[in-house]
């Protein structure tokens, strides 16, 4: 048993289902007495859950001092960025920065909707995932 577990059983669940989608309305007025709200994206069940393991992991294992995932993202070259993160060689990257990356995309999403949705769908989450459980096979 590892502890990257509860991460890495999310991996066929993240591959087989809908990750979430956005939520409209369009049953407002737009008007003072009747705003619209504004769009916001509605996760799946598995997306919930893979927050809930990166942030259960952060809290279980404070030696890989995840909550400084900026710093730890700065020293490996990253910027706080979709960009950066979808440019960064995971290939080479060792589970401390994967998992910085999944902080710092959980976190980015409290400032702008959707990223984690486009990590998703672009399969940048999954290649993370999949780099972790590469990483543990050959420990």
């Amino acid at each position: 048993m590892s502890r990257f577990d509860s991460l890495l059983e999310l991996i066929e669940p993240l591959e087989k289902g809908a990750h979430g989608r956005w939520i409209s309305d369009s049953d407002h007025k737009g008007t003072m007495d009747d705003p619209i709200p504004m769009p916001f994206c509605s996760y799946s069940e598995a997306v919930h859950k893979l927050a809930d393991a990166v942030y259960e992991f952060v809290e279980s294992n404070p030696e890989y001092e995840l909550k400084n995932y900026q710093k730890l993202l700065e020293d490996r070259g990253l910027k706080w960025s979709m960009d950066s993160f979808r440019e960064a060689d995971v290939s080479i990257m060792d589970a401390q920065g994967i998992l910085a990356m999944l902080v710092g995309l959980l976190r980015a999403e409290r400032f702008s909707d959707g990223v984690v949705l486009e990590a998703l769908e672009s399969g940048l989450v999954l290649k993370w995932l999949e780099r972790i459980r590469d990483i543990v096979e050959k420990r």
